[in-house]
């Protein structure tokens, strides 16, 4: 348990403390967030105050991109956001990763469906808003040939969805990573 409203007085702090105050209006503002319309992650207080408020931004940016989970994109959520967000363009940036559901789901562990990104993407369309899908390149355990049909399915069925944007990733396998781990087991294992 926490206290909600000093958790949202800590991130604004930070923020500030970070950034200052932005005085000059910026065209695209980029607000990271493991899924910012998670409420444990992103309380309606700290939304509120990163788009509606006056501490943070003197002058609102021209555009916001968030990065959310596609099981969170509802019609509440939305609306909300359309209150504090009359004017300014919004994407929403989500971890598709993959069109191919076994994979997403039982290899990457991210538990959405296909019908869910349909639908959240359908969803913020009716709002207005874009939609940026991340895809992720170099799945361990995938050959060059895998690899490639994965990727070109996917931004296909992404381009049939009415997807705005499409951002391919090259899956890190850095030192000391979950990925690094299972490319050298992969590639070392003889069977």
């Amino acid at each position: 348990e926490r206290d909600e409203r000093r958790y949202c007085q800590l991130i604004e702090a930070l923020y500030l403390k970070s950034r200052g105050q932005i005085r000059q209006r910026s065209w695209h503002e980029y607000i990271f967030a493991h899924n910012l319309l998670n409420d444990q992650e992103i309380p309606e207080q700290l939304l509120e105050t990163l788009l509606q408020g006056d501490s943070i931004y003197r002058k609102k940016p021209l555009c916001y991109e968030f990065e959310t989970r596609v099981d969170t994109i509802t019609e509440d959520k939305l609306r909300l956001i359309k209150n504090w967000v009359k004017h300014d363009q919004v994407i929403f940036r989500i971890g598709v990763e993959t069109s191919d559901e076994r994979i997403r789901n039982s290899w990457l562990n991210k538990g959405v469906d296909n019908s869910q990104i349909e639908k959240a993407v359908e969803l913020c369309h009716e709002y207005g808003y874009k939609v940026s899908a991340n895809l992720l390149i170099g799945i361990p355990g995938f050959t060059e040939q895998i690899s490639y049909q994965v990727l070109t399915d996917s931004v296909l069925w992404l381009d049939r969805l009415g997807v705005d944007y499409i951002i391919c990733s090259v899956l890190s396998s850095k030192k000391d990573t979950l990925q690094c781990f299972l490319k050298e087991k992969l590639f070392n294992n003889p069977k």
